[in-house]
């Protein structure tokens, strides 16, 4: 650790402004992206839930409300005084006019709800009334399965959705799977009894307007199943219309995944209370990541451009800046090689730029100093030169002028000898300035 913190250390200044903008600027912005694309993720699934939520609630409003009304129709018809007569049993024959008035009073909502395929009423020993729908066999229609159901709801109306094996038909022949059926008992206040039942077929094509314009996102769309979790609508084709989901209901509403065909799908449902049926908002889990991924592009081109920008900032920042400190440094180099005729030239006002100036001054003074130095050596050399001069004559004649008389005493020369004593005192007394010297 501490040697890769000195070969850290050892980079050029350069490297280590680029590393530090980096630091300071780059990887702030990255774990920006990451933060923005985790919150963008989190934000879009709870809006897309929120949503469609939303959406699927406002459509069960729309179907609670076709099937309130005609859940309605059953309690208005059974008010009817001859419908009563019908049920009670004491209505043992219909004439043309009581006939024309029933088939006159059904019409009626037909016409004004053209949503209903058709109205039935069957009393308690199987015979009917209706203007729309007819049996197909002489078979008793109080021993039907709806027919039982409605009696097993106990005067409650009770919603079959795409009603299968009936033995009755209408005048336009509306299929099984285009109807919906809603059948109510009609309950003898007195003894608890069933006096009959009356069923109304609502056409398919009201729960259809009501589902099929809806879309979530791009591709994702609204199915109706019923209590057992079969389907009632889809929109087709639907990868979604064979499956059954009764296993997932445990709650009124819920989110799921289902995987089918090795794509994977998130389901939201809402159970209405009302019909007993369940709106499941199905949409493609790639889907919401499409999005989360078309914003992390955004967010992690705008981070390339801040880094990119942030590269060249900081390589334009420390080129800048190590440039002239370079510059002062191969001047400092030429300096300590002795060459005292090395300056700094840059121009800058920054801190480098004053240090550049106050080594000129420095380089400038020491040159000086240097100069001043030579001098004085020089002088002061001179100066014992001169000394060193004054001391050897005197010393270089008497020991000179010594020889010689020496000599001539060798060669018995005694008057030559004298004369270069005579001298050599002469001398002597002339160099002490009248002063006493030393006799030899």
């Amino acid at each position: 650790m501490m040697h890769k913190l000195a070969k850290l250390n050892s980079l050029p200044i350069r490297f280590k402004l680029v590393i530090h903008f980096l630091l300071i600027s780059i990887l702030p912005s990255l774990l920006l992206a990451v933060l923005v694309g985790w919150a963008v993720d989190r934000i879009i699934e709870q809006q897309v839930n929120e949503n469609t939520l939303q959406l699927i609630d406002k459509v069960n409003s729309t179907i609670e409300a076709h099937i309130e009304n005609v859940q309605n129709m059953t309690y208005f018809i059974s008010l009817h005084s001859n419908i009563q007569q019908f049920l009670d049993g004491t209505l043992e024959h219909l004439g043309p006019d009581e006939e024309y008035e029933i088939s006159k009073f059904l019409q009626n909502f037909t016409t004004l709800y053209p949503e209903i395929a058709g109205i039935l009423v069957v009393n308690q020993q199987g015979d009917y009334l209706s203007n729309e729908l007819y049996t197909r066999s002489s078979f008793n229609l109080n021993q039907e399965s709806w027919y039982r159901q409605a009696v097993e709801n106990k005067g409650i109306a009770k919603l079959i959705g795409k009603p299968q094996g009936r033995r009755i038909t209408s005048h336009v022949h509306y299929r099984e799977d285009e109807v919906v059926t809603v059948v109510r008992a009609i309950i003898d206040s007195t003894t608890g009894e069933e006096k009959g039942v009356i069923l109304i077929d609502l056409k398919l094509r009201v729960i259809e307007e009501a589902v099929r314009d809806v879309r979530l996102g791009k591709s994702g769309y609204l199915m109706v199943v019923d209590q057992k979790g079969d389907p009632i609508y889809s929109p087709a084709p639907s990868i979604m219309y064979e499956q059954s989901f009764d296993h997932r209901f445990s709650q009124n509403y819920g989110i799921f995944t289902e995987e089918v065909e090795g794509e994977r799908y998130q389901l939201m449902y809402q159970q209405s209370a009302f019909t007993g049926w369940t709106l499941i908002g199905v949409f493609s889990t790639d889907q919401s990541v499409e999005e989360v991924q078309q914003i992390l592009f955004y967010v992690v081109t705008f981070v390339f451009f801040v880094c990119f920008v942030g590269i060249t900032a900081s390589y334009f920042l420390s080129y800048t800046i190590s440039r002239p400190i370079n510059q002062l440094m191969l001047a400092m180099q030429k300096a300590e090689s002795g060459d005292l005729t090395s300056r700094y030239e840059g121009e800058e006002q920054d801190e480098v730029g004053r240090l550049g100036r106050s080594f000129n001054t420095m380089i400038e003074q020491i040159g000086k100093l240097i100069s001043l130095t030579e001098r004085q050596e020089r002088k002061k050399r001179e100066a014992e030169l001169h000394s060193l001069q004054a001391n050897i004559k005197p010393h270089f004649l008497y020991n000179t002028l010594d020889t010689i008389q020496w000599m001539a005493r060798k060669k018995n020369a005694s008057d030559v000898a004298d004369l270069v004593g005579a001298l050599s005192k002469l001398f002597r007394i002339g160099l002490s300035k009248g002063g006493d010297y030393p006799v030899s």
